[in-house]
């Protein structure tokens, strides 16, 4: 059951990431998107893509098959984000999706749920959840730079939002069955929290008339 869940809680978000490559291709822009962000989740992917097939994942076809494409989604994000790198919006000092990657790879080795002086295999799942955790930081960033909230379509937040908001009710579950690491669950609960908090900016540009309707795009 608790497989289940969090294996839904993937495909929710592959679902908005294909939702994303949509509207990109639509609008055949990336203004407003941060090109680190989109970087920092496929290097998260990337490492999920290595630790999926060692777990008790590897056993469900399905499981497969979302990590596969949300890879194959990933790079089709930063391909498009090259082929339409001309209308991105100015990005001026930033953080960068290196930088995150080496943050999180940090707090890995030293919080994991594996023995604490062990290398293992828990340490690059810690990475993956932590990275995913921070990896919209520089577009929260970037949304207070460019005073545009239209980058991101409506629907991909919703979805991210209901895809930690399933992966927080899987660590609910392991909770009750006393097999928990709060680090994890804490990197889930932050991002629910930046998606939250971008579509509040976002709603908030739409009201005050500065918002992706005004401007004749066409939201999702």
């Amino acid at each position: 059951m608790d497989t289940t869940i969090f294996l839904v809680g993937y495909m929710t978000q592959l679902v908005g990431s294909v939702v994303l490559l949509r509207e990109i291709w639509h609008k055949r822009s990336i203004y407003g998107l941060s090109i680190d962000s989109l970087a920092a989740q496929f290097v998260a992917t990337a490492a999920r893509l290595v630790w999926s097939f060692d777990t008790r994942m590897k056993e469900i076809l399905l499981a497969h098959v979302e990590v596969l494409s949300s890879a194959a989604v990933g790079l089709a994000l930063l391909w498009s984000c090259r082929q339409f790198r001309h209308t991105a919006s100015f990005q001026g000092v930033r953080v960068r999706w290196w930088l995150l990657v080496a943050v999180c790879a940090g707090a890995a080795v030293r919080f994991h749920p594996g023995p604490v002086d062990e290398w293992s295999l828990q340490m690059l799942i810690a990475f993956t959840f932590y990275l995913e955790g921070v990896a919209l930081v520089p577009q929260l960033l970037l949304l207070r730079k460019v005073n545009d909230a239209d980058g991101l379509a409506r629907a991909y937040m919703v979805l991210t939002i209901l895809s930690r908001a399933i992966r927080i009710l899987f660590w609910g579950l392991l909770y009750v069955q006393g097999d928990l690491f709060p680090g994890l669950m804490f990197a889930d609960v932050l991002q629910t929290l930046m998606s939250v908090r971008y579509l509040h900016v976002w709603w908030k540009y739409v009201r005050s008339g500065k918002g992706g309707l005004i401007k004749g795009h066409k939201l999702i």
